[in-house]
C-alpha cells in the first residue's frame, strides 16, 4: 500500500523531485518523471525478438512479424501470401508486451537518516534524509535488488501532511489507532535492519561484520553485527548527560 501510494503520486504529479537511486543522495542527481516510470519497467517486446515474415508461411491470429523495420500482427488465421505491403487488412500494428513492477513487488524500504547526538540536552534526535524504493530479488530480472527511485523525505513528509485521505499508517491490532503517514515515521513506528552506518571506505554492516569464526560470508554474522551497533548508539544515547 505505500509503495502503491508514492507510484500513484508520481503519476499525479503530486511528488516531483525523484532522485537516482544508484548514487548517493547527496549527489542530488534528479531523475525526471518519464525516467521513473521507464524504471518501473521490467522487460518490454523488442523488434529483435519477432521472426521476418515469409510470404509462403501460414502465420495465426496475433501473431507477430517484422516488415521493413515495422512490427505487425496478423488479424486472421492461416494468414498466408498477404504480406503488410500488400494487404494491410491482414495486418495491424504491433504493440510489443510490457512487464511492470507492480507495487507489490517492489517490498523493501532503504531509509536513511542523520542521527543526531545532543549532548546539552543528553538525547539523541533522527533526522530522516531520503527513502528509496528497492525490488527485491525476488521479482527482479537478474535475481538481485533492483533500486527504482529515491525520495527526499522532506517531500514526502509534505505529501503525507496533504493527502491525510491516503497516507494512512494502518493499525491492525487497533483501527482508532491509525495514524497519517508522517505522524507514523515521526513516531518511527516502522521497523528495520542497519544496513550501513557512515565509514571512510563506505562499506555496509555486512561487509563489516559479514563473516563467521571460519572466515565465511554469513547473514547471520552480519544480523549480529547490527544489532551489536544498535545497541552502541542505545548505550551512548543512555551516557550523553555525562559529557
Amino acid at each position: 500500500e505505500f509503495t502503491k501510494i508514492l507510484i500513484e503520486a508520481v503519476k499525479n504529479d503530486s511528488i516531483q523531485n525523484y532522485y537516482d537511486p544508484s548514487t548517493s543522495f547527496e549527489s542530488e542527481k534528479k531523475l525526471t518523471k518519464e525516467e521513473v516510470l521507464a524504471r518501473l519497467i521490467k522487460s518490454q517486446g523488442s523488434l529483435d525478438d519477432l521472426d521476418d515474415y515469409e510470404d509462403d508461411l501460414p502465420y495465426s491470429k496475433e501473431e507477430p512479424v517484422k516488415f521493413e523495420g515495422k512490427g505487425y500482427e496478423s488479424t486472421e488465421e492461416d494468414n498466408i501470401d498477404n504480406s503488410p505491403a500488400t494487404s494491410p487488412d491482414f495486418w495491424i500494428p504491433w504493440v510489443p508486451e510490457v512487464e511492470k513492477y507492480e507495487p507489490n513487488m517492489i517490498t523493501k524500504l532503504e531509509i536513511m537518516e542523520d542521527v543526531i547526538f545532543d549532548k546539552r540536552r543528553g538525547r539523541e534526535y533522527r533526522d530522516i534524509l531520503s527513502v528509496k524504493l528497492i525490488v527485491t530479488g525476488e521479482y527482479s530480472l537478474d535475481g538481485a535488488n533492483y533500486f527504482v527511485v529515491t525520495f527526499a523525505y522532506k517531500d514526502l513528509e509534505r505529501f503525507f501532511k496533504n493527502n491525510p485521505e491516503t497516507a494512512i499508517w494502518y493499525n491492525q491490532y487497533n483501527s482508532a489507532e491509525n495514524r497519517n503517514l508522517a505522524d507514523a515515521f515521526l513516531l518511527r513506528l516502522f521497523h528495520g535492519e542497519l544496513y550501513k552506518v557512515d565509514n571512510p571506505e563506505d562499506l555496509t554492516v555486512q561487509d563489516i561484520y559479514g563473516m563467521n569464526e571460519a572466515g565465511e560470508p554469513s547473514i547471520k554474522a552480519g544480523l549480529i553485527g547490527a544489532e551489536y551497533l544498535k545497541m552502541k548508539m542505545l548505550e551512548r544515547e543512555h551516557n550523553l548527560w555525562s559529557y
